[in-house]
C-alpha cells in the first residue's frame, strides 16, 4: 500500500499531520503543493493535508486532521 500526504510547506495542520501519522506508526511520501501543482490539480486535491491510501485500482482519501485510529481504520480496509 502507497500512502501519499499532500500539503503545503507553509500548512501548520501539515506538520501536525506529521506527528499522527509517526504515532500511528505508517511509511508515507509527502507532496508539496509548492513543488507539484500539476498533480494536485489532475488528482483533485483542494484540501490540505489530504492522505491518499493506494493499493492496485483502490483507493481512499482521508482530509484535514485525522487521529491515528482513523489511518489504521483506513488501512485494515483495504
Amino acid at each position: 500500500m502507497e500512502i501519499t500526504k499532500f500539503a503545503s510547506k507553509s500548512c501548520v495542520k501539515c506538520k501536525v499531520l506529521d506527528g499522527i501519522l509517526k504515532q500511528a506508526g505508517v511509511d508515507y511520501n509527502t507532496v508539496y503543493a509548492e513543488d507539484n501543482q500539476d498533480l494536485f490539480e489532475s488528482l483533485n486535491i483542494t484540501t490540505m493535508p489530504t492522505l491518499l491510501f493506494k493499493q492496485g485500482e483502490n483507493e481512499k482519501r482521508l482530509e484535514g486532521i485525522v487521529s491515528p485510529a482513523q489511518i489504521k481504520e483506513v488501512i485494515e480496509s483495504f
